[in-house]
């Protein structure tokens, strides 16, 4: 029997087959102190907006029914590859900031870096958390067979950046059969003219962009239909 076609919002995020991926809020990428604000110069402000926003929108989601996957990243001599090496070989960092010793590793595993972002409600005891070492969410990890084991049609995407880790991750859930709902207002990136980009590639090519308040909306409308 063929499988029918979602097409609306709301037929794609029905909590019973939706997951909603938060995807890498760390300190080292969002604090105010951490490595990206530090010595990547990243204009890391937008980013805390956007996660604010995000930290509001989760205990909605729960409150939906829906399956919530977190995702971080760790890097380590071990686990980055010799093309990203060369990558960021030749990235330039600012000078150590006076007083705080030597440079550290970026989102290295048991630093503070690595940590979820002092703001963000990390996840509960029951939500799976994934360990990534690229900018891919499903490569080198279980993502997709904790998906598929939890009858997951739906990935509603949200974290940082919105053009690297976040854009890699979506296409990547397309290609193997997911409807992807990227949350326009839970992510962001270093640049509006990045974080546009990915916007208008989302949209014209993997899936659907929509405000957390349009996807809550959705779910508000599917709790009525079903009352």
């Amino acid at each position: 029997m063929e499988e029918k076609v979602l097409r609306t919002l709301g037929e794609q995020i029905r909590p019973e087959h939706t997951a909603l991926i938060v995807i890498d809020p760390q300190e080292d990428f969002i604090g105010t102190n951490g490595y990206a604000a530090l010595y990547l110069g990243w204009d890391v402000s937008r980013l805390q907006t956007a996660m604010r926003r995000l930290n509001n929108f989760l205990p909605k989601a729960r409150g939906a029914g829906v399956k919530l996957i977190w995702v971080r990243t760790t890097y380590g001599k071990d686990t980055l590859t010799p093309n990203v090496k060369a990558l960021w070989s030749g990235m330039e960092t600012k000078r150590v900031p006076q007083g705080k010793g030597p440079q550290p590793k970026f989102v290295k595993e048991g630093t503070p870096g690595a940590n979820w972002w002092s703001e963000m409600t990390g996840p509960r005891p029951d939500e799976a958390v994934i360990t990534k070492w690229h900018y891919d969410s499903f490569e080198d990890t279980n993502l997709d067979l904790l998906l598929r084991s939890s009858g997951i049609k739906t990935l509603v995407i949200t974290g940082v950046l919105t053009n690297v880790c976040c854009e890699t991750t979506l296409r990547h859930a397309f290609v193997k059969g997911y409807y992807v709902v990227l949350v326009s207002d839970c992510t962001d990136t270093v640049s509006q003219q990045q974080y546009q980009a990915t916007l208008l590639n989302v949209r014209k090519h993997f899936g659907i962009v929509a405000s957390s308040g349009e996807v809550l909306e959705a779910w508000q409308l599917l709790k009525v239909e079903e009352g």
